[in-house]
């Protein structure tokens, strides 16, 4: 961030760090470490590509949050498709190495989620985060799973930890085509 952007922030009581991680997560990947170096003990995560269609911090209020403190979104694939959803399917490589049972009716395990906007109480779900920390700075996994979004989802269920997941799948405004055009829906 820009040093105005740091002083905006400074003004919201928010201080901006610089992550020292050279080697171990490619820029994109900073997710984890941002979210657990965070002096907040409650952190909305939303990516720069999201948008979000009301207040989001109305979601520190829901019940779902104050019973479950994390809450999730499904990504735009699960089980059911074809070209992506591949750690939703029971088979995944995941599945094994984790020493996970899949059950094609908990949500959790059939639809991937997406790493984009979440909001997690720290405190209340350490232990997960470090594992899904862990899990994205392994090769195999970030291989596996096409990058590191679905570390939360896995971490989350291999120590049993509780997560609220989103009944409604997050839209598309649209997209940009080959030619530069943007082609609106989704």
């Amino acid at each position: 961030l820009h040093d105005a952007h740091c002083d905006m922030l400074a003004a919201l009581g928010a201080t901006c760090r610089a992550l020292q991680v050279p080697g171990v997560y490619p820029t994109w990947q900073t997710t984890l470490p941002a979210i657990m170096s965070s002096s907040f003990r409650e952190v909305l995560w939303i990516d720069t590509d999201v948008t979000p269609l009301v207040a989001p911090e109305r979601l520190f209020e829901t019940a779902a949050y104050r019973r479950e403190g994390a809450l999730f979104w499904p990504d735009l694939w699960g089980m059911g498709c074809e070209d992506f959803g591949q750690s939703a399917w029971p088979w995944h490589v995941s599945w094994h190495v984790l020493g996970l049972t899949h059950n094609a009716s908990d949500v959790h395990c059939s639809h991937e989620h997406e790493a984009g906007h979440l909001l997690v109480d720290k405190v209340r779900h350490w232990r997960p985060l470090c594992l899904a920390n862990y899990l994205s700075t392994r090769d195999f996994f970030t291989r596996v799973l096409h990058g590191y979004k679905d570390v939360f989802r896995l971490a989350w269920l291999k120590l049993r930890a509780s997560a609220w997941l989103s009944p409604v799948r997050p839209g598309l405004a649209g997209g940009f085509a080959k030619d530069g055009r943007f082609v609106p829906g989704g």
